[in-house]
């Protein structure tokens, strides 16, 4: 469960550091 939290946590962080470039 947490894993899965971490992971779409992450994975929100990169989409917004790929839409900042």
């Amino acid at each position: 469960m947490d894993l899965l939290n971490h992971g779409i946590i992450t994975y929100k962080l990169t989409q917004f550091l790929t839409f900042m470039i």
